[in-house]
């Protein structure tokens, strides 16, 4: 079933890029140059496992070890996420002062769709946000007849993990937010259509994002994604 939904998205993903990717909006300028937002779709690797968060769920409702071992018998699905679809969207401001002309900073918006892990007898649900202050470093262009570029790309902020977990027959509903710092490091590019002002392109980069060190909220991991941008 996994298998089917990872072909599903890769097709999707593949679609949008046959259709044109993203979509922006028309430059804002500013006293000190431009800002330029995009939006984009991603294809993300992390590790969710399951069974560390049954066993330390399970002392909201269990104080002796006999009670707390057969909880985690019981209730412990034992499974894990590793990759999944996401999207983002957010803005550039880019500088038009000569000697920072190829520098941008701005901020992002990323979310990871939700990712479930359930059995006969319980079902926990996860998904994950991200806010994002972020850096861009312009290269030069590839080629003089090709009007494409490739940015250095980071940012740093906080990532937020929703948790829910449940049983079958309603005798509990555990519902927690975990937050924590993360950050990016990548490099996005792409294709410049000059007279409609918009870009074509993709990123790939590395995510480092773990709200509940304690746990297997674990959302390290790689990001490729098709993005779309104005205002060029």
């Amino acid at each position: 079933m996994k298998k089917k939904y990872y072909l599903i998205a890769v097709f999707v993903m593949v679609a949008l890029l046959i259709a044109g990717g993203t979509v922006n909006a028309e430059p804002i300028l500013t006293d000190y140059g431009q800002i330029i937002p995009y939006f984009g779709i991603s294809y993300n690797t992390f590790d969710l496992n399951s069974e560390n968060f049954t066993f330390a769920l399970s002392e909201k409702f269990y104080d002796d070890e006999e009670d707390l071992d057969e909880f985690g018998d019981y209730y412990d699905i034992n499974q894990s996420v590793s990759s999944g679809i996401g999207f983002h969207f957010g803005a550039l401001h880019w500088f038009d002062a000569k000697e920072y002309e190829n520098m941008a900073l701005g901020a992002e918006f990323e979310r990871i769709n939700t990712v479930e892990m359930s059995d006969q007898d319980v079902r926990i649900q996860i998904s994950n946000l991200g806010f994002l202050a972020t850096g861009a470093y312009r290269l030069k262009d590839i080629d003089e007849e090709f009007p494409g570029y490739i940015d250095l790309l980071g940012g740093i902020g906080l990532y937020r993990a929703r948790f829910s977990m449940r049983d079958r027959i309603g005798n509990f509903n555990i519902q927690n937010s975990y937050w924590g710092p993360g950050l990016k490091i990548g490099l996005q590019g792409g294709y410049l259509f000059e007279e409609q002002e918009v870009a074509l392109g993709g990123r790939v980069g590395y995510r480092y994002a773990r709200p509940h060190s304690e746990g297997d909220l674990n959302y390290n991991g790689f990001e490729v994604g098709l993005q779309l941008s104005f205002g060029f």
